[in-house]
């Protein structure tokens, strides 16, 4: 585990965390390449430190020498936040005496730090049995996919380990809570949670309107003369989307108006019996019930490898249909390490429709309103790529002006072989 004070690959070189080596950038500027070089060193000191903290927590000599526990005396030493002190000890402590291969990895730069802290936060002692199976394909999975989408698979496969023991996320409807606190200055401080179809609703109504005022900011903004200030935040316009709710119910009339019927797509694939959501977050099958009386359900058949099946090519534009298809194989920007949401991307025409290429769902691909513009610059171009074994999966890539290849991403998870790396 921690028996090396630095991270060592199996030929006995040292480790490379960083990124770098398997994301999109094929060259590096000497900025660039010194930010990847501090990344591996903080990666090596991650892995002494963490070393040394479940030393000094098993052996209980920072009571002994300064009269704290570890935490503490490492907050006190360092300067840093104590809640942060007791997670590190935490961590590195859970990493020796009850995730072992996880401490390996961790040693060996195939999982970073926050990868480490992810897992003992997540896989909880009921796990730490029934989770071994998937320890290998998730320590794969951190090799090509962002750390987001890694930590949903592994959120996804602790749900579904609960759901298979004595934990029923769906009957346990006291989780559902939410706090409203009245802070100094006006200020309203609120949190909660929400499980099942609760989650699910608020989710799809809440992210609706958030879309719609953001969109109406940036249409205000272009009219402003491209004033981007104008814009929020996200978070700021979720804010503003949740009172918008309110009042918006406040003045509905309940005897003359129906019901809001929130579109809830649900991917389900046949071969496995696997339920997902468009965030690719996994669903328990017991909550089709709730679904099917609380939203509108749009089913969407999906081939084996998970491309969604064509829907129509004579149009100009991505239907409404279409969209939610890209939205399944895609999840959203597919720019590797772009983390943009499906709501927010479009639905690019890889040969152009000006030149006769078709609105096919082989040949669209959601990218953000940002790496749309990057496709069109000069000196950068995309198209599909296929694979000598498996033709029909749909792929892409770029052509950057320098000459080097860029492959896309499928629900945050990188598709291609990781390029060498080289410093410009």
């Amino acid at each position: 585990m921690f028996d090396e004070a630095e991270s060592t690959k199996g030929d006995g070189t040292p480790a490379d965390r960083s990124r770098a080596d398997t994301d999109h950038s094929t060259a590096l500027t000497a900025p660039m390449a010194e930010v990847v070089e501090l990344a591996t060193l903080r990666h090596r000191i991650d892995v002494r430190e963490a070393k040394l903290l479940a030393d000094l927590d098993a052996t209980g000599d920072t009571i002994a020498y300064a009269g704290h526990l570890t935490g503490p005396w490492l907050a006190n030493s360092t300067g840093i936040g104590r809640a942060d002190a007791r997670r590190r000890v935490r961590v590195a402590a859970e990493l020796r005496a009850h995730h072992p291969r996880i401490a390996e990895a961790f040693k060996d730069a195939r999982l970073g730090w926050h990868h480490a802290a992810a897992w003992s936060r997540h896989v909880t002692p009921l796990l730490r049995a029934l989770i071994d199976g998937y320890i290998d394909p998730l320590v794969d999975l951190a090799q090509v996919a962002t750390y987001d989408r890694w930590v949903q698979e592994l959120r996804g496969v602790c749900d579904l380990l609960n759901q298979d023991g004595n934990h029923d996320p769906l009957g346990d409807a006291g989780r559902n809570r939410l706090h409203l606190n009245e802070l100094p200055g006006g200020v309203t401080r609120l949190s909660g949670e929400f499980v099942g179809e609760l989650a699910l609703k608020l989710r799809a109504h809440l992210e609706a309107v958030t879309d719609e005022l953001m969109l109406q900011y940036h249409r205000a903004s272009e009219e402003a003369g491209g004033d981007l200030t104008v814009a929020p935040s996200r978070p700021q316009a979720r804010a503003e989307g949740l009172v918008e709710l309110c009042e918006r119910a406040a003045g509905v009339d309940l005897d003359a108006t129906k019901a809001p019927e929130p579109e809830v797509v649900v991917h389900f694939n046949a071969d496995s019996g696997e339920l997902r959501d468009t965030h690719n977050e996994r669903l328990d099958p017991r909550l089709m019930r709730w679904l099917i009386t609380a939203a509108v359900i749009r089913p969407l058949e999906t081939s084996g490898n998970g491309d969604a099946l064509r829907m129509g090519r004579a149009i100009r534009y991505a239907n409404r249909h279409m969209r939610r298809a890209l939205t399944v194989r895609d999840g959203g920007c597919i720019f590797p390490g772009c983390d943009r949401p499906a709501s927010w991307c479009d639905a690019h025409h890889v040969d152009v429709w000006d030149n006769g290429g078709p609105t096919d769902i082989d040949n669209l691909a959601l990218v953000c309103r940002f790496h749309h513009r990057l496709t069109h610059r000069p000196g950068w171009t995309m198209r599909r790529r296929q694979l000598p074994d498996d033709p029909s999966l749909v792929l892409f890539e770029w052509q950057t002006p320098y000459g080097h290849t860029v492959h896309s991403q499928r629900c945050g998870v990188r598709t291609g072989a990781p390029p060498e790396v080289s410093a410009a």
